[in-house]
């Protein structure tokens, strides 16, 4: 499912832009690609240290050393938003695709940071929903005697399916309540912040290091 359908052209540009840095974190160090947070912290150190640091050390005039520190910025970022961004227009896409009753998710990345975690148990998430119910409807069409048995596995099936249906609802409502967070810092606006409060660590995580980061940029 694309990521960019029902959307504005900004959310497809930041879509799109967000495809770079996701196919530059295949090629990162180990140690880096397994933690998001990592990422976030040494873009906010180039912003915050590298950047004004070069700018001081490379010239004296004041004019040329902010224009300096505005052009490593902003694309560094620039960057990292849109990657935020993307990964989070996909999970919602894919939650979207297990509301409409499609069970066969896959994110099509391979990641082993925390984004990648959310990435998985989406994946898992649907797929055991996907053979629950589908076991069910093979039990509730058996013999009459073992009716009984269908039920259950029905049941069993509806309560995976509420519980599944209950995160895919909440990690929904987080991506939208982060895209507007970010939108915001596009625009701009540096003063709003994340919720931390979620089902998911990495989502806790991801708001975390971004207020973080808003911090130190604020």
């Amino acid at each position: 499912m694309s990521t960019t359908q029902d959307v504005g052209w900004i959310e497809r540009f930041l879509v799109g832009v967000g495809i770079v840095p996701m196919t530059i974190e295949r090629y990162l160090p180990g140690v880096i690609r397994r933690s998001f947070g990592a990422r976030v912290f040494l873009l906010a150190a180039i912003s915050i240290l590298v950047a004004p640091g070069l700018a001081v050390f490379l010239f004296s005039d004041v004019f040329l050393a902010a224009l300096f520190i505005a052009v490593i910025v902003a694309p560094t970022g620039f960057l990292g938003y849109c990657e935020m961004y993307r990964a989070l227009r996909e999970i919602n896409s894919r939650v979207k695709q297990v509301e409409n009753g499609e069970f066969d998710v896959d994110f099509e990345w391979t990641r082993v940071d925390e984004i990648g975690e959310t990435y998985t148990a989406l994946e898992r998430t649907a797929s055991s929903l996907g053979e629950s119910i589908e076991r069910a409807e093979r039990e509730s069409e058996t013999a009459t005697q073992a009716r009984e048995e269908a039920e259950r596995a029905q049941e069993r099936a509806e309560e995976e399916r509420e519980r599944a249906e209950a995160l895919g609802e909440h990690l929904e409502r987080k991506a939208e309540d982060f895209s507007a967070v970010m939108r915001s810092a596009g625009e701009g606006d540096l003063t709003r912040r994340m919720d931390p409060e979620s089902r998911s660590d990495a989502m806790t995580e991801i708001a975390e290091e971004f207020n973080a980061m808003m911090d130190g940029l604020a």
